[in-house]
């Protein structure tokens, strides 16, 4: 009975620790835009200026952090593992 317990509780806490560093990364590119949007407007670029600035400083950190974290589809790792795997120990020059 006590084994489940540890096991959920492990999961949970695995959980938390990702929604935390999910919600992190969100506020981290709304700081950046919010920034950019603040330094536009007081440098004269209206409000307009300001939301466009913001919104191109969001979407080039979406753009930067979904490269930093990017990982192989299953589909191509499998495909080049099986290729791999494939070739004869004397085809790998």
């Amino acid at each position: 009975m006590l084994v489940p317990i540890i096991i959920s509780t492990c999961v949970a806490a695995g959980l938390v620790c990702w929604l935390l560093f999910e919600l992190a990364a969100l506020a981290l590119l709304f700081m950046v835009g919010f920034t950019a949007a603040g330094w536009a407007y007081q440098s004269g670029a209206g409000s307009i200026g300001a939301a466009f600035a913001g919104m191109g400083a969001v979407a080039v950190g979406i753009a930067a952090f979904k490269r930093i974290t990017r990982v192989p589809a299953p589909a191509q790792t499998a495909g080049s593992l099986s290729h791999v795997l494939a070739q004869r120990p004397g085809e790998y020059q």
